[in-house]
């Protein structure tokens, strides 16, 4: 991992940004070019869109056909369309859902494509394009920024500008830009947020949990990192009481949000969602799989669970040398949750529902290299297959965009 330094790092931190920018601006304009127009990011479902006469603004299109999504029946689209329909219509967007509780439990991106609408419908489709393309980058400049203040290349940040899940996610309107986006921001401004960097960071992880709530791993380790903090000498008691306070403050504010959030919701809608995200055995979602969808493992396991494996020993090692980075314990927790207990409705979809559910695996991966840096030659040409083989489906979803 070639190490930057001086000023040739601050103009990388740049240029990783704008590459990443101009790739996912190029697949936008690529895909308006062959004749789709912003509608088509969010794969409308027809069943959904005319289910009720509730709201004024959500209504079927006469003069619009939607795309087919080409992972469900004609008419059912993707889960794009529920931050529209909130986005449009936030109170009677439920009565457009499958199911609403768990939908509305993205509350961020689509209040925000809201805002950057100026509440007019016909702009929201270009709002939520625009928050995407803006997060990606925003995500790449956080990591980018991050790796060079420890001494690391910026352009290790590629890995997850560049992720094939977060493109997919652009390509279809959906959480995951905004909220990993928050998650990186965070982390950057708890580490170097100066005197007020638990404050900052407490208020952006409390905005990634209402984008999108499986960001709630990164402030919750954290949050661990925090009470435990200050000379180990001291006894664990003592840092206990000690760190009391700052570790409350910054729970309240990056946790909280999504907490009381899910109680607002549970007295509105009676419910706080979907059932089990989460099975019990390790890899008991991927073995559960049906027939059908046993056709789509083999894609996962090469490029989410192999290299998440191979990733998990090198942090593993790290922790056997005594590195003690709460870093580790973020990615360790996002591989432990999102590859080796993942529910089998996940791993069902295939790559389309794992690329991006583990996201935060990729992202916290990127956040260790500092950490992985200086184990053994070995480890280090293990890790690099690890990232080849996390990107090795993005030409296959850059093509698989366009087709639905």
């Amino acid at each position: 991992m070639t190490v930057l330094v001086g000023n040739e790092s601050a103009a990388a931190v740049w240029r990783v940004t704008a590459l990443v920018l101009a790739f996912h601006a190029i697949w936008i304009g690529s895909y308006l070019a062959a004749g789709h127009e912003a509608r088509d990011f969010i794969k409308i479902g027809t069943q959904f869109e005319g289910a009720s006469r509730a709201s004024e603004v959500i209504k079927v299109d006469p003069h619009y056909i939607p795309p087919r999504n080409r992972d469900a029946p004609q008419g059912t689209g993707y889960d794009g369309q529920f931050s529209y329909y909130m986005a449009l219509d936030f109170t009677h967007a439920r009565y457009y859902m499958d199911e609403p509780a768990y939908r509305y439990r993205r509350l961020l991106y689509p209040v925000v494509a809201r805002a950057a609408a100026l509440g007019e419908p016909s702009r929201a489709p270009v709002a939520m394009i625009a928050i995407n393309w803006l997060a990606l980058g925003g995500c790449a400049l956080a990591l980018a920024a991050w790796l060079r203040r420890r001494a690391c290349s910026p352009w290790s940040a590629l890995l997850v500008g560049l992720y094939p899940g977060l493109l997919l996610a652009l390509q279809r309107d959906l959480t995951e830009p905004l909220a990993y986006a928050l998650v990186a921001a965070g982390m950057y401004l708890f580490r170097y947020g100066g005197r007020g960097r638990l404050l900052w960071a407490g208020l952006v992880f409390g905005l990634a949990g209402l984008a999108r709530e499986t960001t709630i791993v990164f402030p919750l380790c954290l949050l661990g990192a925090i009470l435990i903090s200050r000379d180990p000498a001291t006894p664990a008691g003592g840092r206990l009481r000690a760190n009391a306070a700052g570790a409350a403050a910054f729970g309240a504010l990056a946790i909280l949000p999504i907490v009381a959030y899910t109680g607002i919701l549970y007295a509105w809608l009676g419910t706080v969602g979907r059932g089990p995200f989460f099975e019990w055995l390790p890899f008991e979602g991927l073995i559960a799989s049906r027939n059908w969808e046993l056709e789509r493992q083999p894609v996962v396991l090469i490029s989410v669970v192999a290299p998440s494996m191979i990733v998990a020993g090198a942090a593993l090692a790290a922790l056997r040398r005594g590195m003690r980075r709460v870093e580790l314990a973020c990615l360790l927790a996002n591989i432990l949750l999102f590859v080796l207990l993942l529910g089998r409705g996940v791993y069902g979809g295939g790559y389309t529902s794992v690329g991006r559910v583990t996201t935060g695996v990729i992202l916290a991966a990127v956040l260790c290299i500092p950490s992985l840096r200086d184990l053994s030659p070995r480890a280090g040409r293990a890790l690099a297959v690890a990232y080849v083989l996390w990107l090795s489906m993005l030409p296959v979803i850059a093509v698989y965009g366009f087709g639905g």
